[in-house]
């Protein structure tokens, strides 16, 4: 008899949970669009059920798709991580997962993940690198890191990207500044302003790439920190304004020296990405890795 569910099904419908479309899910899973329509049509008539509400954009699953994606999420690493350790008595390899990450505020987020990670991978060496977003897409290809998070969307022949999740840049003043009574932040209140950031180039900086460089806005100066709880004592002294994602900001909101606003009416949003090399896509603690941070912001 054969299942009503399998393991392909099963990486289907993570795809579709990630990526938000049948064509980029299919594209992940390298198989064209039609076999995976046929996939998931065929699982939806076994199990009498509709899993995708196909009338929306990005693709949502259905209660019922939440369900299966609850199973695959809680089925799948179970699997990746056998396969791995199977390929590792073969080869008598130690695993390695260094990771990569363009800024430190990221370290708020991962850490978490590393903790779990580490409880059902405890064989695997993890390291972190945040050097690598000097030369991100480099440091991949050269080997330097295997797995890289970041918000860079650059398409690189050998590397492959899988979207993560959505956060949002908020804007950051002392509440004694006449901003911090504006219902939200417009470019131009940036003019002539000092500028506090973590440190990240230009084009890896939200508020810069997003907001001021396309509306040319001058500020008066720059500076970087490289801890965010410096850039909240500073911006708290009244000594400049900064931007900063919002997973950062749900511990800071409770500092009542600091008032928090959204950037434009529609707010400054952007797409953390996974980056890692095509041929990794075999090594399971690596794709659990993935799988771990996306659960974390999924079920925020």
């Amino acid at each position: 008899m054969i299942p009503m569910i399998e393991l392909k099904h099963l990486y289907a419908i993570q795809a579709i949970a990630s990526q938000g479309g049948l064509s980029s899910a299919a594209a992940s899973l390298n198989i064209s669009q039609p076999a995976l329509s046929l996939q998931i049509k065929g699982l939806e008539d076994r199990l009498g059920v509709e899993l995708c509400l196909r009338q929306t954009r990005p693709l949502k699953l259905s209660p019922a798709g939440e369900s299966v994606l609850r199973l695959a999420d809680a089925v799948l690493p179970q699997v990746l991580q056998t396969q791995s350790e199977l390929r590792s008595m073969v080869a008598g390899d130690i695993q390695r997962l260094k990771i990569g990450v363009e800024c430190t505020a990221c370290l708020e987020w991962l850490l978490p993940v590393v903790s779990r990670f580490q409880t059902i991978w405890p064989d695997v060496r993890l390291e972190i690198d945040t050097e690598a977003r000097l030369n991100p897409n480099l440091s991949l290809l050269e080997n330097e890191v295997d797995l890289l998070f970041t918000t860079n969307d650059t398409q690189t022949d050998g590397l492959f990207v899988a979207p993560l999740f959505e956060y949002e840049s908020k804007f950051l003043c002392a509440v004694s500044d006449p901003l911090a009574s504006e219902p939200f932040i417009q470019a131009n209140h940036f003019t002539d302003r000092n500028v506090i950031t973590l440190p990240t180039s230009r084009a890896q900086s939200d508020l810069f790439s997003q907001l001021l460089d396309p509306a040319g806005i001058r500020i008066r100066d720059h500076q970087t920190k490289d801890h965010v709880g410096l850039i909240m004592f500073h911006v708290a002294q009244g000594h400049g304004v900064s931007a900063l994602p919002d997973w950062v900001l749900r511990e800071m909101a409770k500092n009542p020296r600091v008032a928090i606003r959204r950037i434009t009416k529609t707010g400054l949003s952007r797409r953390m990405l996974a980056v890692h090399r095509q041929e990794n896509l075999q090594f399971g603690h690596l794709s659990h890795f993935v799988a771990l941070v996306r659960q974390s912001f999924r079920f925020r």
